[in-house]
């Protein structure tokens, strides 16, 4: 359901801990409650954004328990069994809930001098984006990016399809016509109990990148929203995250960008 008229104040917090300096920003916009959650943890250098649908339930409840699942996970396999766990224990707990949740969620790890290993898990159409800032002045900046996960992927067309499920002609395309895109933790009517985690019409398995970085580096989070009004190009062009997390929040709230 749409509101009549966009709630566009923007909750904007700053932070300084192991992550470096970090900000978050959070707006409601088009909805009739508001359905994304955040981790911003200074502690574990762990950053994380859940975009809830069909409610917040699924959002809630995994931004409090993937980071515990995931708290003693090292590997790619591991973070991928971590999902695996916390979508099982959501169903324990919600067993009757719609709603469901993509995330994308890294952890930051020293290495030598300036140098960081960054753990990049996604699931769905959140996304994570690094700005490598040049190292010579002849140089040019790089972006690196996770890659979304929409149904009319060939390789998540084809998944739905074994799996008995069906990619609509909408704009977006949806799976089974409910779900534009094609993973997440939760959505359970799209899943069916015989099916492993990796089979699903809707995949709770992540995506897992190792990124390398360097103090200065910019690490961004945001839901898809963001990106359905701004470029990856766009957002390397902000000097600074909480300029850049800021505009987004103001772009995002203009007439005819509601996030379905």
């Amino acid at each position: 359901m749409v509101l009549g008229e966009t709630v566009t104040a923007t909750v904007l917090r700053r932070s300084q801990g192991n992550l470096g300096r970090a900000a978050s920003a959070c707006m409601q916009g088009d909805r009739t409650s508001f359905e994304d959650f955040h981790v911003l943890d200074q502690t574990a250098a762990l950053v994380a954004v859940f975009d809830g649908h069909l409610g917040d339930e699924a959002a809630a409840f995994c931004a409090e328990r993937l980071p515990l699942h995931l708290a003693k996970a090292e590997t790619a396999s591991e973070w991928q069994e971590a999902f695996k766990a916390c979508d099982a224990e959501l169903r324990e707990r919600l067993p009757r809930t719609e709603a469901g949740t993509t995330a994308t969620v890294v952890r930051v790890r020293e290495g030598s001098q300036d140098a960081l290993e960054l753990l990049v898990a996604n699931c769905g159409d959140c996304r994570a984006l690094l700005w490598k800032k040049a190292l010579e002045p002849e140089e040019r900046a790089t972006l690196m990016s996770t890659q979304d996960h929409r149904p009319d992927d060939p390789a998540e067309r084809h998944r739905i399809e074994l799996a008995g499920g069906e990619v609509t002609k909408d704009n977006p395309p949806r799976v089974d016509g409910v779900l534009s895109c094609s993973r997440a933790l939760g959505s359970f009517e799209l899943k069916q109990a015989d099916r492993r985690p990796e089979d699903q019409k809707v995949s709770c398995v992540p995506d897992v990148y190792t990124w390398h970085a360097k103090r200065g580096d910019w690490l961004i989070l945001a839901c898809d929203g963001i990106f359905d009004v701004m470029l990856n190009q766009m957002a390397r062009g902000s000097k600074w995250p909480h300029t850049l997390l800021g505009l987004a929040a103001a772009e995002c709230g203009k007439p005819g960008s509601f996030d379905l």
